[in-house]
Parts: C-alpha cells; structure tokens; sequence
C-alpha cells in the first residue's frame, strides 16, 4: 500500500486495481510532454515541464505561467529549451478550473496538439521527497501553500506521528510574476478559466 508507505493518507484506503492506459500522444504519434501545473487556491503557480529520453520520464524544467524559465531543478539540469506549448493558455484555465476549491493540487496535463488530455491530479507530488535545487526553490513553492484553518495542522500533526508542521513566516517572492492574486496574467487566466 504505497499510501501508507509514502505517508499519503488520501491513498491508503483504495482497494488495489490494476489499470492500463493508453499512451497519449500528438495527431503525428510523438509523445506528448507532460505538463505538471501546481494550483494554489484556484491559481497556477508553477509548471513544470517532463519528456520522454531514453524510454524514461526525465523533469525538464520549470517555468512560470508566463512561461519565463525558473532556474529550479531536481538532480540534474537540463540543458535544452522547452518551447513554449501552443494551447498553454487553454491548459492553465482547465487546471486552474479543475483545482478551484483546493487550497493545493498538481494537475497533469498533455498538450496533443488537436486537443487537450488530462492525466493525474494528486495532492502528493513525488510523495513529498523531491528535494528541490536550489533549496530557496522549496520554499517559495511552499509559500504559494496557504491551509483554510489553522486546525488542520493540529490534524497533519497526529497524522505525521507527532513531527511537527510549524506555520512559517512570511516568504518573500524569489521569482517576480508567480502566484498571488495580483500576478501579471492572473486576471487574464481567470478570464479564460470562466468561460472554460
């Protein structure tokens, strides 16, 4: 049961499946990549980008929703552009629609050129064990997190055995343009995610 071991609750009690999907790829047959929208809130803040190399899943990079590059990454950086996809507009208002009334989801989008196919949402990006590069890049990605009340963390605490979720200080911003209400673009994408 890969919800206790990696300490995601919301996983534990569903029975074990077996399931198989269909590979998604573009009206040529390529494989699509993978983009990785964070909400916060009902607004994306981050996206990040995952290819196929060598048969396997490889973390490509980060942007913004203004698709400016972040200079995060996870073991390795990769050296290549990401093109800015055609339909991110459309994918960032579908997200952002499939995760109003969350305080945080991921929400796994491809970009098939003819059309859009959603693929996970998950409340546990990597199990919470990535460990981001630079250790700033954790933080900020942290501070987007705002929880509905504070009694929650009483409850993640009795979850957690006890290891404790302190409330942090305010963060400040390391990537202008990201997150927050007031972000450039974010009335635009509230616009387009209403009429979704």
């Amino acid at each position: 049961n890969y919800g206790l071991a990696y300490d995601e609750p919301g996983y534990a009690p569903v029975p074990p499946c077996l399931m198989i999907e269909q590979t998604v790829t573009t009206a040529d047959g390529a494989r699509s990549n993978d983009l990785r929208l964070f909400v916060f809130d009902g607004t994306v803040a981050v996206i990040n980008t995952v290819f196929m190399e060598d048969g396997k899943l490889r973390n490509g990079a980060f942007h913004t929703p203004e698709w400016t590059r972040l200079s995060w990454h996870f073991s390795r950086i990769v050296d290549r552009e990401f093109p800015r996809p055609s339909r991110l507009d459309d994918m960032i208002a579908v997200a952002e629609r499939l995760g109003a009334g969350l305080d945080r989801v991921r929400g796994d989008i491809y970009d098939c050129g003819d059309r859009i196919r959603i693929g996970e949402l998950t409340l546990y990006s990597w199990s919470g064990y990535s460990r981001f590069t630079p250790d700033e890049a954790d933080f900020e990605m942290g501070s987007y997190w705002r929880t509905r009340t504070p009694g929650w963390r009483a409850v993640l605490r009795g979850m957690l055995g006890g290891r404790g979720v302190a409330p942090r200080a305010e963060i400040p911003r390391l990537t202008p343009g990201i997150g927050g209400r007031g972000a450039p673009g974010a009335a635009e994408r509230r616009a387009v995610r209403d009429h979704v």
